[in-house]
């Protein structure tokens, strides 16, 4: 059994989200470990000390142990985008061991947009947002249960619907969302996609 994590941003020492992420690690003690969380994310980082500016907390857990770890934030670079096509890809839970999607990333400053069954679902560490030119849309088809993701749709500030391949030509540009992005902070043009 992997261990699981979550990646919480730190801004100014304050943690984000923690509403979110609280409920992603009950649910994955509820369908993973089949047990209730014996810690909170609100407790571990009222015992916490942050440097200034924008801190990476993540928290490394097992049915057990947590584990944690705190450094500045760096954005990953990317360049351009390219479509893994597969019929099935199990990530559900935030594993420690990324294997399973790495195993699709190239050497250089690409980065996968993977596409099962026809539909868009995510990057191997954000989900997706399209813009049409009025609202942001996020696909229905998702791999992980992000807490960015979450939260936006129910602050009505990203839309669900089915996104296929062939749709993409109805986006002007598209954002990577996470914990540590906000929507529209890490954009690109549909263009940045690779066929």
């Amino acid at each position: 059994m992997y261990r699981v994590f979550e990646t919480i941003k730190v801004v100014d020492g304050k943690p984000l989200n923690l509403f979110y992420h609280q409920k992603r690690i009950d649910w994955t003690f509820q369908n993973y470990y089949k047990f209730v969380p014996f810690f909170s994310v609100e407790k571990i980082s009222a015992n916490l000390t942050f440097s200034d500016g924008i801190n990476r907390l993540k928290i490394i857990y097992d049915p057990s142990n947590v584990e944690i770890q705190i450094f500045p934030y760096n954005r990953k670079r990317v360049d351009y985008f390219y479509i893994v096509e597969l019929d099935h890809l199990d990530y559900k839970f935030k594993y420690e061991n990324r294997d399973i999607l790495e195993q699709y990333c190239t050497a250089d400053y690409g980065e996968p947009i993977f596409l099962i069954n026809g539909f868009i679902t995510d990057t191997t560490f954000s989900n997706l947002v399209f813009f049409d030119g009025q609202k942001w849309w996020t696909p229905s088809t998702y791999l992980l249960w992000g807490t960015k993701r979450e939260a936006l749709i129910d602050s009505n500030k990203i839309g669900v619907s089915e996104i296929r391949f062939s749709d993409l030509r109805y986006f002007e540009k598209f954002c990577l969302i996470n914990s540590m992005n906000e929507l529209d902070e890490f954009s690109f043009s549909i263009d940045s996609i690779r066929y």
